[in-house]
């Protein structure tokens, strides 16, 4: 099985298609229509449980996923998503049935919000990041977009240097709900019924303290494989609800 790194991809992204077109889990999925398409940081390919973090996995339960690497909200918001690899995907998997899980966010409150908030700074992107989630939808053809809210924070007892944090717990949690809270808003003023919000917080937070729950916590930046098959059950209600709404709107006014 091929491994590489996106820094290489990034700067060829001819040479990444290349690759990919070799790649037994891209071959599969140009073959057989993926479930869903995850998209994003380290947390898409945990969340969905793709058996190795690689550029382009498939999970065993027919998920493709994409990993960015370190691609923080910010970035995303500011250069796009993708290009000019979107185009060679849409032509090369087809999507037209499968939603996209767009991961990012917890990286941003990890290392700089805390900061930029702090120097008076706001979260003004996260509109901009929106918009870039629906172009990307829409050059896929995928019917449905799912922004996944950034990751509830915590302090593991080891430190690991690789993942680096600014500010107190408590201000991560504040930012981190500040975060989600502008995800939600922005989704919500554009209207956009093909775009929902799926945070995180609801489904892996401690309601008392808003950190990672203590039964989910792994290397204190992404869930357990018990946290991570919870947001899979809750993401395949979100699915489920999406899809009855869908059905409910196309519903003839005459059949009753």
């Amino acid at each position: 099985m091929l491994l590489y790194r996106l820094k290489v991809a990034r700067g060829s992204p001819r040479l990444l298609l290349t690759k990919l077109k070799t790649d037994g889990a891209f071959r599969s999925a140009r073959r057989t229509p993926p479930r869903r398409l995850w998209i994003g940081d380290s947390q898409a390919a945990v969340l969905s449980g793709a058996p190795e973090r690689r550029l382009f996995a498939l999970t065993p339960t027919g998920d493709a996923v994409v990993w960015l690497g370190p691609r923080p909200m910010f970035r995303i918001a500011r250069d796009g998503l993708l290009d000019p690899m979107i185009p060679k995907l849409r032509r090369e998997v087809d999507l037209a049935a499968a939603p996209i899980i767009l991961t990012a966010g917890g990286g941003d409150c990890r290392r700089h919000l805390v900061e930029r908030l702090r120097n008076g700074g706001s979260l003004d992107f996260v509109a901009q990041y929106v918009e870039r989630a629906a172009e990307l939808r829409v050059r896929l053809g995928a019917p449905h977009v799912f922004l996944v809210g950034p990751m509830p924070p915590t302090d593991p007892e080891l430190v690991n240097e690789e993942y680096a944090r600014n500010g107190t717990l408590a201000e991560r949690i504040a930012v981190t709900k500040q975060l989600e809270s502008e995800l939600c808003q922005a989704v919500a003023r554009r209207g956009d019924p093909a775009i929902s919000v799926f945070p995180l917080g609801g489904v892996l937070g401690d309601p008392m303290t808003g950190e990672l729950a203590r039964q989910f916590i792994n290397d204190g930046i992404h869930p357990n494989a018990r946290g991570s098959q919870r947001v899979r059950e809750e993401l395949a209600l979100a699915e489920a609800a999406v899809l009855l709404t869908k059905a409910l709107a196309d519903w003839p006014a005459d059949r009753g």
